[in-house]
């Protein structure tokens, strides 16, 4: 399999077309990097990943100024979700280096599987900094945020994922685990549980550390956490056999409502 390197050009009026353009150009390889060497980029329009595609913001400080708050998705991402089951995508990673810093933007994988998210920035998201949902597989890592206003959606369909050595502040939810987020999904895929899912190494400053809802969310571990909370640290109002070890919380450190949840704290 050949590998291409492509880089996005600077200084072309169209920030947002310049790196789909060079995004464009990787694919024809079927397996290509891209780099989003520093300085400002200023992006009007959501860029979308093809399978087999590596993008690196090396140093770049991206201005996400999209209509719904989305910088990254997934090229098969389908508004209506009707063919979701016939538009899986893989091997897509989206890596930053050398201190690359995402402002107010959202990166969405949806029907994507063994893909990764490693070493970004988010700064100001205003809705969700990541959202996974119908996700096989993902490995989200070395994730810092500061003043977004939630870290983590794990949606309906996100199972068998490692999210690992996460850090910073948000004002509501460090991760929100919930099977009726797009729930649209439900109605065409059959994995539509939140199920088999590591979360390790996480030092969190956030209303929430954890809120779970939903009627199936099954076999979470949480490990490694480190989190100053300032309503609970697990809200979960549904939810099967979620796992807690090696936890460090200030604050509050469950909700006493968990008559339906197996909430398990291992020392």
């Amino acid at each position: 399999m050949n590998d291409t390197y492509v880089i996005a050009q600077k200084n072309t009026g169209n920030d947002s077309l310049s790196i789909q353009n060079a995004i464009n150009i990787a694919k024809e390889t079927e397996s290509g990097t891209v780099i989003i060497g520093g300085g400002q980029w200023n992006l009007n329009t959501c860029i979308y990943v093809h399978d087999n595609i590596r993008l690196i913001f090396d140093g770049a400080i991206v201005n996400v100024n999209t209509q719904d708050g989305y910088f990254i998705r997934n090229s098969n991402a389908i508004e209506n979700y009707k063919n979701v089951l016939y538009a899986e995508q893989n091997h897509i990673v989206i890596k930053g280096e050398n201190g690359a810093i995402i402002n107010n933007g959202t990166v969405f994988l949806s029907n994507v599987s063994y893909s990764v998210i490693d070493g970004l920035k988010f700064v100001g998201s205003k809705n969700f900094a990541i959202i996974t949902a119908s996700t096989l597989g993902l490995k989200i890592k070395n994730i810092q945020f500061d003043d977004c206003e939630n870290g983590i959606l794990l949606a309906v369909g996100t199972r068998d994922c490692i999210y690992h050595d996460l850090s910073g502040n948000v004002k509501n939810n460090f991760f929100v685990l919930s099977d009726y987020a797009f729930e649209e999904f439900r109605r065409h895929h059959r994995e539509y549980v939140v199920i088999n899912n590591l979360i390790r190494s996480v030092s969190a400053v956030a209303e929430n550390l954890v809120y779970c809802t939903g009627q199936d969310i099954e076999r979470i571990v949480f490990s490694g956490i480190s989190a100053t909370v300032k309503n609970v640290a697990f809200n979960i109002k549904k939810g099967k056999c979620i796992s807690v070890s090696n936890a460090n919380i200030v604050g509050k450190l469950f909700n006493d409502d968990i008559d339906e949840n197996t909430l398990i704290f291992v020392k």
